[in-house]
């Protein structure tokens, strides 16, 4: 399934996904993020 077509995302957060390597909801929920910010 592309990921545009989830409620919630629509073309432009979808083509901000793609720059990640996000296309598919497989992909989306088998992302996992190299760093986090700590906002302590």
């Amino acid at each position: 399934m592309d990921i545009k077509y989830l409620k919630g995302v629509g073309e432009k957060r979808a083509e901000a996904f793609s720059k990640i390597g996000i296309n598919t909801l497989d992909d989306f929920l088998n992302f996992i993020p190299r760093a986090y910010i700590n906002k302590n």
